[in-house]
């Protein structure tokens, strides 16, 4: 992997020649880490039920160790996904510090650039998940609610910010008015205003 340092001094040469989601895109994948044996050793201990895949993917959409899911110890997804092992175990522990017994997934793996960016999105990587349903309580529907229903989202969606670097939701743009976006990137974007109604945001993501 490239030492961090050397990828910074990248990205900041190509800031300069405002060229920066281009470098941000060519250096990124050199910096995923799949976990090797240690991690699928942890899915074992954890329970999960998975179908090792190995490194898949492509140049520009690497997935590290990807591993295919089909259950967990105590939770049942809506159908198999396919994600980074390090993903996975990071959404394991998501799911038992919160009792999740079943979820709705959008969706894992997508090769393209966020939208209305230039930067290439972490479903490229396999270390991003879309949920859109917990435990019947619909982010669609029940968000921002004062109901238990909206109360079960609001504090797994909080919870999310101790376990993955960006947690989003219906409160950081239109874009996730109906789901949770979960994932292992760069940055610190995370957290839930407590029952505020939906907000048409204008901020892309």
């Amino acid at each position: 992997a490239i030492p961090l340092m050397l990828l910074m001094a990248g990205i900041l040469v190509s800031y300069h020649r405002n060229d920066l989601a281009t470098a941000y895109n060519k250096y990124r994948p050199m910096l995923l880490d799949g976990g090797g044996e240690q991690c699928i050793a942890e899915l074992g201990e954890q329970g999960v039920e998975f179908q090792l895949i190995g490194d898949t993917g492509s140049d520009t959409c690497p997935i590290k160790n990807a591993v295919k899911v089909s259950g967990f110890k105590n939770t049942k997804p809506s159908s198999p996904f396919v994600l980074s092992c390090p993903t996975v175990v990071t959404l394991n522990n998501w799911l038992d510090e919160n009792n999740i017994k079943s979820f709705t997934h959008m969706g894992t793996i997508n090769c393209r650039k966020m939208r209305g960016r230039g930067f290439q999105s972490e479903h490229s990587y396999g270390t991003a998940v879309d949920i859109s349903v917990v435990d019947g309580a619909s982010v669609k529907e029940d968000w921002g609610q004062e109901n238990a229903k909206g109360e079960r989202l609001y504090n797994v969606a909080s919870s999310a910010c101790r376990h993955f670097s960006n947690a989003l939701n219906p409160e950081t743009n239109r874009l996730h008015h109906d789901h949770f976006h979960f994932d292992n990137g760069f940055g610190g974007r995370c957290g839930a205003k407590r029952f505020s109604l939906r907000k048409d945001f204008n901020q892309e993501d």
